[in-house]
């Protein structure tokens, strides 16, 4: 038997190439993003996960079982000068079955399944989190504002600005602000919004270490200490909050009431960091992101599905790799 030796370099290198990019996002429609980790098929919500994968300028639908079922290649005509890769928000609307992107530096988009753009609004004061409320109107927050710019707004379906709020609407002592080393300047970092009902809203605010309950654009409550919060969400008599506690460790933890917090959900350290997504499924779960990880805690904490996509980034790891999950979004299917 003759041996081609001649080809063995370019099988090692073609078996090479495989490795670096299976499961990662050069994959396409039916191929593999991450594995499954934990699942009781008894206890979880089904459904489809929409996120951003920046390294790659992709949108991304994948079912449970991680693999790719859509994905939408984002086109410099809507990037511009916007950064994927610095708190892109991606909200499904159940209505349309449309996604909904608020990218920083370039606005707030609708797209549909064959990645038209059905409505957009151009502005540098959006990122982190968007919304698209009952009344058709969209609402958005700026984590990267400058001490003037506006913290959250929200306009209408002509563009019209309908609220807005600043730094100096919130009551804010200065004594609370801190930073976060080596990222661009943002006074509140405010990362997430929800309308709770007529004119009231829940508002995070990063550099605080806060959220704060507003009724018609005066502050009701607030909820301090709450390090690094993301995603505060109201949940039975309070409310659940991811913390990002140092730099390789984050929790999900349960406010009850003033001075009353206790874990819901513990990590590894070095595992699911920072926790970001903190989302109230249909079933009654909690969906859950980490950098890697994407997960769905019961109503006791414990998890009862999970995935890692093994090529992405955790904690300080993150920003080496170029990619990690920030938002996901549930799609019901």
């Amino acid at each position: 038997m003759t041996r081609n030796t001649k080809s063995l370099p370019f099988r090692i290198l073609a078996a090479t190439f495989a490795l670096i990019f299976a499961g990662s996002s050069w994959a396409a429609v039916g191929d593999q993003f991450a594995k499954v980790t934990i699942n009781k098929p008894d206890k979880v919500q089904a459904g489809h996960l929409a996120f951003i994968d920046a390294s790659q300028g992709k949108l991304i639908e994948t079912d449970l079982t991680g693999k790719i079922t859509w994905e939408f290649s984002i086109p410099m005509s809507m990037l511009g000068s916007g950064k994927l890769s610095a708190g892109t928000d991606v909200e499904w609307l159940p209505k349309s079955d449309h996604f909904l992107l608020a990218i920083a530096g370039a606005g707030v988009f609708e797209i549909n399944r064959q990645g038209q753009t059905t409505w957009k609004y151009l502005t540098t004061f959006a990122d982190h989190d968007a919304d698209r409320l009952d009344n058709g109107n969209t609402l958005f927050v700026n984590g990267w504002d400058a001490d003037s710019d506006p913290v959250m707004t929200e306009v209408d379906s002509d563009g019209k600005v309908v609220l807005q709020l600043f730094a100096r609407d919130l009551e804010l002592n200065s004594t609370d602000r801190h930073s976060v080393a080596n990222e661009r300047y943002s006074n509140t970092h405010a990362n997430a919004v929800q309308k709770l009902g007529p004119g009231e809203y829940l508002l995070s605010l990063r550099n605080f270490n806060q959220f704060v309950k507003i009724k018609d654009g005066k502050v009701t409550g607030r909820v301090k200490n709450a390090r690094n919060v993301h995603d505060p969400l109201p949940y039975g008599n309070g409310f659940l909050f991811a913390a990002h506690l140092a730099e390789d460790k984050s929790a999900l933890l349960r406010q009850i009431g003033p001075g009353q917090r206790q874990p819901f959900f513990k990590p590894d350290d070095g595992t699911w960091t920072p926790l970001r997504t903190v989302e109230l499924l249909q079933n009654g779960n909690i969906l859950i992101t980490g950098g890697r990880e994407i997960g769905q805690l019961d109503k006791d904490g414990d998890l009862v599905w999970s995935l890692v996509a093994e090529h992405f980034g955790s904690g300080k790891n993150a920003q080496k790799t170029g990619s990690f999950f920030y938002k996901v979004a549930f799609v019901y299917k």
